[in-house]
C-alpha cells in the first residue's frame, strides 16, 4: 500500500509539474507563433500577453519591432506602386528583369518591337483649344483613353508628355495596328483628335538603363524611332494623320481587317535611304472609306509612276483620282509636285537634287 500511495503521489506530482511548465511556457509559444507569422510576411502580427514578467517585456519589444516593420514595408509597397506609375515594370521585362532591384546601370537588351508614335500638334495660343488649363484637361482625358487602349492590346507606354507619346508592343505588329486604329476612335474631343498624328513602325530596338548612380532612366534606341519622328514631321504637309511603315504592313496577318494604301517614299533625314509608307484608311466614315478604296489601285499606280520620274503620266492619273475623290489631300500634294517638276527640266532637276521620287 505504501508503494502504491508513493507511486500515485509521484504521478500526480509529475503531472502537476508538467502542467505548471506548460502554463509557464504559454507566452513563449505565443512569441514563437508571432515570429513564424512575421517570417511568412504577415507584418501586422502582434502578441498579447497578460502577465507582467520577462515574457511580457519580450512581447512588448516584439510588438514595437513588428509595428516598425509593418510601417516600413507598407511605405516600401506604396513607394513601389508609385514608382511603377512612372516606370512600368514591363519595360524591365523587356530586359529580362522581373524586379526593379535586379536592374543595374547600363543593363540592356535587343528586342523586336512594334511601336506607335503619337504627336499632339497643340498650341496654348490656339483659340480652338482655349487656355493652358483647358489643354491640360483635354490631355488628361486623352491619356486616360490611350492607356486603356494600350492595355487592352498588350502594349506599354514607354514615355509621354504634352507633345508626344511612344508606345511599345512586343508580341507582334497586329497588336500595334489594332491599337493605332482604336486610338483614332477613342472618345475624346475633336479639338484634340484632329491634332493627333499616329505613326506605326516595327524594328529591332535596344532597351537599356542610362544615367548616373543618383538618377537613372529606361531608354529605347532604334532607327525606327528616328524614322517615325521624321515621318511625323511631314504628315501635316501631305495631309494624313495615320501612317504605317512597310515593316508593319509586311508583318501583318493574312486575315487583317484593315485597309491601307501605299503613298510613297519619305527621305530619311538622319539615316541613309528612305522609308516606304502606307496610309491606314479610316473606316469610321463609310462614304469616305469607299472613295479611297475605289481609287486605291489608280492612286498607287500613279505613285509608282511618280517614283520613277514619269511625272506627266503620274499627273494624269492623280487628276483622275481627284475627279472621283476631290478631298484626297495626298493626291493633291502629288499633283502639285508633278507640276513643279514638269515646269523645270525634269531629268536634270531630279538628278541634281537626288530626290525626284520622294513623297516630300
Amino acid at each position: 500500500h505504501s508503494v502504491a500511495v508513493i507511486f500515485v503521489i509521484a504521478v500526480l506530482l509529475i503531472a502537476y509539474v508538467c502542467f505548471v511548465i506548460k502554463w509557464c511556457l504559454r507566452p513563449l509559444k505565443k512569441i514563437e507563433k508571432g515570429i513564424n507569422k512575421i517570417s511568412k510576411g504577415e507584418w501586422n502580427t502582434r502578441i498579447k500577453i497578460a502577465s507582467r514578467d520577462e515574457f511580457a517585456d519580450i512581447a512588448s519589444a516584439f510588438n514595437v519591432m513588428s509595428d516598425k516593420i509593418d510601417r516600413y514595408t507598407s511605405n516600401l509597397i506604396r513607394l513601389n506602386k508609385e514608382y511603377i506609375r512612372y516606370v512600368p515594370s514591363e519595360i524591365f521585362r523587356f530586359m529580362n528583369k522581373e524586379k526593379i532591384t535586379q536592374v543595374d546601370l547600363l543593363d540592356n537588351n535587343n528586342i523586336d518591337l512594334a511601336m506607335i508614335y503619337i504627336t499632339f500638334n497643340l498650341s496654348k495660343n490656339s483659340d480652338e483649344l482655349g487656355s493652358e488649363s483647358k489643354i491640360f484637361e483635354y490631355l488628361k482625358d486623352t491619356y486616360k483613353e490611350i492607356f486603356k487602349v494600350v492595355k487592352d492590346n498588350g502594349g506599354v507606354v514607354q514615355s509621354f508628355d504634352s507633345l508626344d507619346c511612344v508606345i511599345l508592343f512586343s508580341k507582334g505588329t497586329q497588336d500595334a495596328l489594332n491599337a493605332s486604329v482604336q486610338l483614332r476612335e477613342i472618345n475624346i474631343p475633336d479639338k484634340i483628335k484632329n491634332h493627333m498624328n499616329i505613326t506605326v513602325g516595327y524594328d529591332n530596338a535596344l532597351i537599356g538603363v542610362l544615367g548616373t548612380d543618383d538618377r537613372r532612366g529606361a531608354v529605347i534606341v532604334s532607327d525606327e524611332i528616328m524614322k517615325m519622328f521624321n515621318i511625323d514631321s511631314y504628315m501635316k504637309t501631305i495631309g494624313v494623320n495615320h501612317i504605317a511603315t512597310k515593316e508593319i504592313i509586311d508583318n501583318l496577318d493574312d486575315n487583317s481587317i484593315y485597309d491601307y494604301r501605299y503613298i510613297g517614299k519619305i527621305n530619311n533625314t538622319n539615316i541613309v535611304g528612305c522609308t516606304d509608307v502606307y496610309e491606314i484608311i479610316d473606316a469610321s466614315n463609310k462614304y469616305r472609306h469607299d472613295l479611297y478604296i475605289s481609287t486605291r489601285r489608280a492612286f498607287e499606280k500613279a505613285v509608282k509612276l511618280y517614283i520613277t520620274a514619269e511625272f506627266e503620266e503620274a499627273r494624269k492619273m492623280f487628276t483622275n483620282v481627284l475627279r472621283v475623290n476631290e478631298n484626297d489631300k495626298v493626291a493633291v500634294h502629288y499633283l502639285t509636285r508633278c507640276d513643279e517638276y514638269i515646269k523645270k527640266q525634269k531629268e536634270k532637276y531630279g538628278k541634281a537634287l537626288g530626290f525626284a521620287g520622294y513623297l516630300i
